[in-house]
């Protein structure tokens, strides 16, 4: 889960609040494409981006559609450029296009700033709900402090998925590869073939405890936003080397990531 060149929570303490919006925003709403918008953090795990590019354009995958920071206390974190997360995950109806989930612990507030791109059209932004279920809340309630871990082989520690999450997977099914359902988190008949290391857009400061939210955040975001059937990843390393069983499946079961 670590996040190369960036370092998200650096002090901005030159930058102060902007104030440019009427009001703090919540609700998914299509947003001016040509000013900031400030959204209220409280009660998040984060925000994501989603919008449509008019025919005329030409954009690429690449191209920076909007720059988001967020504040942590008095605090802004660096702004984080939102580019398109195309061939990351299922075609979404509608032609609309995501950028990634943007998880910042502890922050109340998200700047959005658009750059102007002219192909961007019906640009929206959508919170990401927090849960209150953090470990030291899990301790609270009388819950083992110690991780569960699972040892598939000699000197390998994996952290069960049911240290971070009781909410289930959609319906998974079998597939073959070339159906029309391939990669939509179904279970391959030909085993495991590749794998593929993935980045997520999240501060790099977190703390041990801040660990499970961040994994609910990007499950929310990928369930309840995207519209997939789970986490979209088969395994998380933290910032501390731990490894999290995400995606719901035996670990030994061949189960197509996101």
């Amino acid at each position: 889960m670590t996040l190369p060149r960036r370092q998200l929570l650096r002090a901005a303490a030159t930058s102060p609040l902007l104030v440019v919006a009427p009001s703090l925003t919540r609700a998914v709403a299509a947003l001016d494409s040509s000013v900031p918008h400030l959204i209220d953090g409280s009660g998040l795990s984060g925000i994501s981006l989603s919008w449509r590019i008019s025919m005329s354009s030409v954009a690429g995958p690449h191209d920076v559609v909007a720059e988001v920071r967020a504040r942590v206390g008095e605090d802004w974190t660096e702004r984080i450029a939102v580019v398109s997360d195309v061939g990351h995950g299922p075609v979404d109806p509608g032609g609309r296009e995501h950028g990634p989930a943007i998880l910042v612990p502890g922050a109340d507030a998200y700047e959005i700033t658009p750059t102007g791109f002219a192909g961007v059209i019906d640009l929206r932004h959508h919170p990401i709900e927090d849960s209150p279920r953090t470990l030291s809340a899990l301790v609270d309630e009388g819950y083992e402090t110690v991780l569960t871990t699972v040892s598939p082989m000699v000197g390998l520690e994996i952290i069960e998925r049911s240290n971070w999450t009781d909410r289930p997977r959609l319906d998974t099914i079998d597939c073959t590869i070339g159906s029309s359902v391939f990669g939509l988190g179904c279970r391959s008949d030909v085993g495991l073939r590749h794998a593929v290391v993935h980045h997520t857009v999240n501060v790099n400061t977190y703390s041990p405890d801040d660990v499970p939210e961040l994994l609910r955040g990007i499950q929310r975001f990928h369930v309840d936003t995207r519209g997939w059937n789970d986490i979209a990843y088969n395994f998380v390393i933290d910032r501390f080397g731990r490894i999290w069983h995400a995606r719901e499946g035996d670990i030994n079961e061949p189960i197509t990531g996101g």
